[in-house]
C-alpha cells in the first residue's frame, strides 16, 4: 500500500509476534511420558483399576488395546513436544477423545464399573489436550526455514520489497476500473 507518506509494509500493521512459550511443550512433553509409563504399567497387567471382568465376560483384550492406545498418545504428546507444527492434530485428537470419554467415565463411576484410580488414568489424556492446543497456538505461525535459508537477514529486497507474505500484489498495469 502507498500513502502520501511512502510505502507502508503490511508485515508492520500487524501487531509484533511474540516469542513463542517453551513451558507448554516441556509440560507436554512430561505428560506424554507420563502417559508412556502409565501404558508399559497397564502392560505389565499391574492394576490401575480396570475391571478385567464385565458381565462374565473377561476384558484382557480391551486392556491390550486400552495399552495400545495410551502409548500411541504418550509417544505422539512427546513427538509434538520436540515437534510443534504436529500438535494441531494431537490436540483435535485428544480434546475429541476427552470430550467423548468423560460421559462414559461418569456412568462407569457412578454405577460402580471403574475405580477411582481408573479415572485418574485419564488425566494425562485431558491435561495434554489442552497442553496441545497451548503448544500449537504458540507456534502455529512458526514453521521450518525454507531449505537453505537460514536466516533472513542475510536476504538483499530490491527497492520497495518487503517481507511476509505478500497480499494484494496484483493490480492492473494500465491503470484501469476494468
Amino acid at each position: 500500500m502507498i500513502t502520501s507518506f511512502g510505502p507502508i509494509d503490511a508485515d508492520s500493521l500487524l501487531p509484533p509476534a511474540r516469542p513463542p512459550r517453551k513451558w507448554p511443550r516441556w509440560a507436554l512433553c512430561v505428560v506424554g511420558l507420563a502417559q508412556v509409563g502409565l501404558a508399559i504399567v497397564q502392560g505389565l497387567n499391574v492394576s490401575v483399576g480396570l475391571v478385567h471382568t464385565h458381565h462374565g465376560v473377561s476384558g484382557h483384550h480391551l486392556l491390550n488395546e486400552s495399552t495400545s492406545w495410551s502409548l500411541a498418545l504418550g509417544v505422539v504428546m512427546v513427538g509434538a513436544a520436540l515437534r510443534p507444527h504436529a500438535a494441531l492434530g494431537l490436540a483435535g485428537v485428544l480434546s475429541v477423545f476427552a470430550v467423548v470419554l468423560a460421559p462414559y467415565e461418569v456412568v462407569d463411576v457412578w454405577s460402580g464399573g471403574v475405580t477411582l484410580l481408573r479415572v485418574l488414568t485419564h488425566l494425562p489424556v485431558a491435561i495434554g489436550a489442552v497442553l496441545a492446543i497451548l503448544v500449537w497456538r504458540g507456534h502455529s505461525g512458526s514453521g521450518p526455514a525454507p531449505d537453505g535459508v537460514e536466516d533472513e537477514s542475510d536476504i538483499v529486497l530490491p527497492p520497495n520489497a518487503s517481507r511476509g507474505r505478500r497480499r494484494g500484489h496484483l493490480w492492473p498495469t494500465d491503470g484501469s476500473a476494468a
